[in-house]
């Protein structure tokens, strides 16, 4: 019983030291914590592809026969890079040669502001692609990633047909 005794007046002293280097690691590692501005935050948009997808009349470029279907997941990071996840499931093996991101300008034309993927031939029945986004040269990653981040409802993915001219399928930035 007396060995017992010494043995918790022994540890007790070695859990209070513990507690009280756990807060004090808890209060040098808070100091560190700085506040970014709100529009320097992390942003990921999502868009859902098809032949069907209703767009404003200014984002709607031909638009084939088209029976793929897919997801678009854009990242743009607090450095204001963007990345993208691709999926598209393509049942007719329908041939894909690149994807881009358009805007739509208040006199009505598009312009393509940004190249997910571009030169290839993609023809497999599930496509799933993944990268970084390579933006055109008369845009600034800055302020594409902030009208992204402000209105993403004016911007549009197009995957381009490579056996066809125009757009096999879009959709608009959510």
């Amino acid at each position: 019983m007396r060995s017992l005794l010494l043995a918790l007046t022994a540890v007790l002293p070695c859990a209070a030291c513990a507690s009280m280097a756990t807060q004090a690691g808890v209060a040098r590692s808070s100091a560190v914590v700085t506040m970014r501005p709100a529009s320097a935050v992390r942003r990921v948009f999502n868009t859902r592809l098809s032949a069907s997808e209703t767009l404003p009349a200014t984002l709607r470029p031909s638009t084939g026969g088209s029976s793929a279907y897919g997801t678009v997941r854009i990242v743009v990071n607090d450095d204001d890079s963007f990345e993208y996840l691709a999926t598209i499931y393509n049942p007719s093996g329908e041939a894909f040669s690149s994807a881009v991101l358009r805007r739509s300008d208040q006199e009505g034309s598009t312009e393509v502001l940004a190249t997910l993927f571009s030169d290839v031939t993609l023809r497999s029945r599930y496509i799933q692609l993944r990268g970084t986004i390579s933006i055109s040269r008369g845009a600034s990653a800055g302020g594409l990633a902030e009208d992204l981040r402000e209105r993403p409802q004016d911007f549009a993915i197009c995957v381009l047909s490579a056996s066809a001219p125009g757009v096999a399928i879009k959709g608009t930035v959510e």
